[in-house]
């Protein structure tokens, strides 16, 4: 009795503690969460959701860019002023001499056929100067009159263009396709001329149409008053003909040519003809190398047999020392084929072009010439200097 009372009293001593412990549990799990320990909680429940947040890819908004892109005028006016100083066995000033060669305002409107297919233009440009006989013609520039020491004025080109699409056309007095140096004295890479650029004509009067069949293929076709001839045609008549292609981005070549009924004092009827093929190479991004062949000749109707003819041929090397500065060599043969006999002409000429800045050029060369005419030879040194003010 004894043993079973001490047995029922510890099982009830045991469910005792046993409540007094869980109900102490109880007591600590239901109490409220101190405010450091819950600010610490939230804390780590915000960079959670931050973290989330930031892995998560986010939408991107195109906010929008206003902006005016000023439109470039198709109406051009400018002029420059060239002049040289040149001494030596070649004559470019006569007598060799300073002299201001080319005094030269412009004024004209661009070809646009971007933007509707179809556009027109026009350009108007004066020369006056010591070279005024480079782009003089023998009718309306022969008005103007020469002075004493060898000044006169040529109106060099007046014509208005038309364009449609990749066809162009000019109508009036134009620039030559012929050749590879220009009449215009600051488009050329040299002070003095080559003998082919004398045998060259300057220009011509007419309609000239140039069609850019491709990227890479362009053909000109015109007709025209002759050669260096003007508004007075005094039974003067031509045709131009060419074709350009763009072998690949560094290699092209190009041929133009005419073919004029010509009537002068000389010969009263005569058959002209005259082309020049040039081949340009961009041998690297600095150097370029320009072959240039010609072959003119007159044909006398009358006499029924070739009066003269010439042929030549210059290699042109230019290379890109600077941004504002090139180098270039110029070597050149040509052989003139008269009824009394045959001339040679062979030059060597090597010059500095510097852009100074877009209103300065100067240009600084050295020639030596060997000359056969006749049947009597000359050579000899020259040289000079040439600049030009651009505005």
């Amino acid at each position: 009795m004894k043993k079973g009372f001490f047995t029922f009293a510890s099982f009830m001593a045991a469910v005792m503690v046993w409540g007094t412990i869980a109900s102490a549990a109880d007591s600590v799990l239901l109490q409220p969460t101190p405010m450091s320990d819950r600010a610490d909680a939230q804390a780590e429940q915000k960079a959670a959701e931050e973290t989330t947040e930031a892995a998560a890819p986010q939408a991107v908004v195109d906010e929008p860019q206003l902006y005016f892109e000023e439109e470039e005028s198709q109406f051009k006016f400018g002029g420059f002023i060239y002049s040289s100083w040149y001494d030596g066995f070649y004559r470019m000033n006569d007598p060799n001499s300073m002299a201001v060669n080319q005094t030269c305002l412009f004024a004209g409107r661009e070809l646009d056929t971007s933007k509707y297919g179809f556009d027109w233009g026009y350009y108007v440009e004066f020369i006056y100067g010591t070279e005024h006989g480079q782009c003089v013609d023998d009718g309306f520039d022969g008005k103007w009159g020469v002075s004493g020491d060898g000044y006169g004025a040529s109106l060099n080109q007046i014509y208005t263009s038309l364009g449609w699409e990749n066809l162009t056309l000019k109508i009036g007095k134009f620039g030559t396709p012929i050749g590879y140096e220009s009449p215009v004295g600051i488009e050329r890479d040299l002070n003095s001329t080559s003998y082919m650029y004398e045998r060259e004509p300057a220009h011509h009067t007419g309609v000239l149409a140039e069609w850019q069949v491709s990227d890479r293929f362009a053909l000109t076709g015109g007709i025209t008053t002759g050669d260096s001839n003007s508004y007075d045609i005094d039974d003067n008549y031509g045709f131009l003909f060419g074709a350009s292609y763009d072998l690949t981005e560094r290699l092209s070549v190009s041929y133009q040519g005419m073919i004029n009924r010509v009537v002068t004092e000389e010969y009263p009827k005569a058959n002209q003809y005259e082309h020049c093929i040039i081949v340009s190479w961009d041998v690297s991004c600095r150097l370029n190398c320009a072959i240039v062949t010609n072959y003119g000749s007159w044909y006398d109707l009358e006499a029924d047999d070739l009066a003269k003819d010439y042929f030549g041929i210059a290699e042109y090397l230019t290379y890109q020392l600077t941004d504002k500065m090139q180098a270039i060599t110029r070597v050149e043969w040509v052989r003139e084929n008269l009824q009394e006999g045959k001339n040679d002409y062979k030059e060597v000429t090597f010059g500095i072009k510097y852009n100074v800045n877009e209103h300065l050029m100067l240009r600084p060369e050295v020639r030596y010439d060997w000359v056969k005419e006749e049947g009597e030879k000359d050579k000899g040194f020259s040289g000079g200097i040439g600049g030009a003010f651009i505005f």
